[in-house]
């Protein structure tokens, strides 16, 4: 693989800070006009999001630049601000996702509702006593509704951004509806990831890979590909191939997540190792492990998710393995990167550069360590 893709991905980050911080230094006196939080959450919000790869904006950028003269230095206005705006809606969705699934550390420092819920152990005359810190129940309840607010708030500035495009009317209403679409989509099939890890009923393996699409996939690599895209004009047929390669990326990518979450470093990935062992999370890996049991071995093994500790994940480690789970996961892996990488040799209008990161990007998902 060449190294293209990451320098490109790179490259972006600081164009699309500076318009989060610009975008900011214009809200920052309208939101202190409401009440003290204003300036506080888009504080935490800048710098939470500025934290992150920038992935997803970085590939609006990239698929802005599939068409004609492949430069792209420095991208456009509008480009960066619908980068801008699907970086915010990435905060706005791990926010939300840190509280339901209670993981206190996000990108190597405190989750946003972990933060706020810090506040109130810090009052000395505010309503919470100090027994109320000390048991912190309601510290964590604090913490939970501010994070609840600060992702709400969070969306709503990435539409703000969004409706600001200087586009025509048209391909602003396109990129409006596709961005509530794919959002909405990304909702609802994380009420299927909660009721499958609030109930004791198991996933199927297609509605694994419907979560993996829906959930990551597509607002990962399709949605920032097609919006950049459509701001450049790029014709119907060839967007769809990307909203296809985007999905069959995005599966890839969330099944390398979820070995990063067993395999990888803490502290290259920012977030606890065996975090979905211990929320006993229906992965890929859970359901392959349990198929290749015996009855009674399962019945055991079953039992190790939803525990934490180091010697559960290195027995689930060694199980997985040992059982030929990995060498099956890897299969599906490269099964997917295959596809994509067949999609991106049959766009028809996109330049060779344009092709060459398409390519590179597949590659990049295939050996990333965080």
């Amino acid at each position: 693989m060449t190294h293209s893709i990451i320098d490109f991905l790179g490259s972006q980050r600081q164009h699309i800070s500076r318009v989060l911080s610009s975008f900011a230094d214009t809200k920052a006196a309208e939101l202190a006009l409401v009440n003290q939080w204003g300036q506080d959450v888009l504080d935490r919000l800048i710098e939470f999001t500025s934290r992150g790869k920038m992935i997803r904006g970085a590939l609006v950028v990239l698929g802005d630049s599939l068409v004609g003269d492949s430069s792209m230095e420095p991208p456009r206005n509008d480009v960066l601000r619908a980068a801008a705006a699907l970086e915010l809606v990435q905060s706005f969705l791990l926010i939300h996702d840190d509280i339901m699934d209670q993981d206190f550390t996000r990108r190597g420092k405190p989750s946003i509702f972990a933060q706020y819920a810090e506040i109130p152990r810090m009052k000395t005359d505010g309503r919470f006593t100090p027994e109320d810190a000390e048991n912190g129940e309601l510290s964590r309840r604090f913490g939970e509704a501010m994070g609840i607010c600060a992702g709400d708030i969070a969306m709503l500035l990435a539409f703000e951004l969004l409706a600001g495009l200087e586009t025509d009317a048209p391909t602003q209403a396109a990129i409006l509806g596709m961005c509530a679409r794919e959002i909405g989509w990304v909702g609802v099939a994380q009420m299927n990831d909660v009721y499958h890890g609030s109930t004791s009923h198991p996933a199927a393996e297609e509605e694994i890979l419907n979560l993996y699409r829906y959930k990551t996939g597509r607002y990962t690599f399709s949605l920032p590909l097609l919006v950049g895209s459509t701001l450049c004009g790029l014709g119907e047929s060839d967007r769809m191939k990307l909203s296809s390669f985007g999905e069959h990326l995005g599966t890839l990518f969330q099944i390398k997540d979820d070995d990063l979450g067993i395999w990888g470093d803490e502290v290259e990935t920012g977030k606890p190792v065996g975090s979905d062992i211990a929320a006993d999370k229906q992965t890929l890996h859970r359901l392959y492990l349990l198929q290749s049991l015996n009855d009674s071995e399962r019945a055991r093994v079953k039992g190790l998710f939803g525990t934490e500790g180091g010697g559960v994940v290195s027995e689930i480690r060694e199980l997985l393995s040992a059982n030929g789970v990995q060498e099956r996961i890897f299969g599906i892996v490269r099964q997917h990167a295959e596809v994509a990488r067949d999609l991106v040799r049959s766009l028809n209008s996109v330049n060779a550069r344009g092709k060459e990161l398409l390519t590179d990007l597949v590659e990049y998902n295939l050996t990333r360590r965080a």
